[in-house]
């Protein structure tokens, strides 16, 4: 990869991040109307349950994450 490859690609970076942020915001917009449907159809119980559900199932993958990390780092690295 060579400097004038990379220099060429950062012209386009503003083109690039309004578009990433783009569809993060979509997401984000969808995700608090899904919030709010669920409030308002099942009750704060039910919202508040989910959410630690989901902390729940956040913290056993990035514990996963972490365990699994160490056998792919003595895959490709050379000590």
């Amino acid at each position: 990869m060579s400097f004038r490859w990379v220099w060429d690609r950062a012209r386009e970076y503003s083109l690039i991040y309004s578009r990433v942020s783009t569809v993060f915001n979509l997401i984000a917009a969808f995700a608090s109307m899904i919030w709010a449907w669920v409030q308002t159809s099942f009750g704060f119980t039910t919202v508040f349950i989910t959410g630690l559900v989901m902390l729940v199932v956040i913290l056993l993958l990035g514990l996963y994450v972490f365990q699994s990390a160490k056998k792919y780092k003595s895959e490709w690295t050379i000590d």
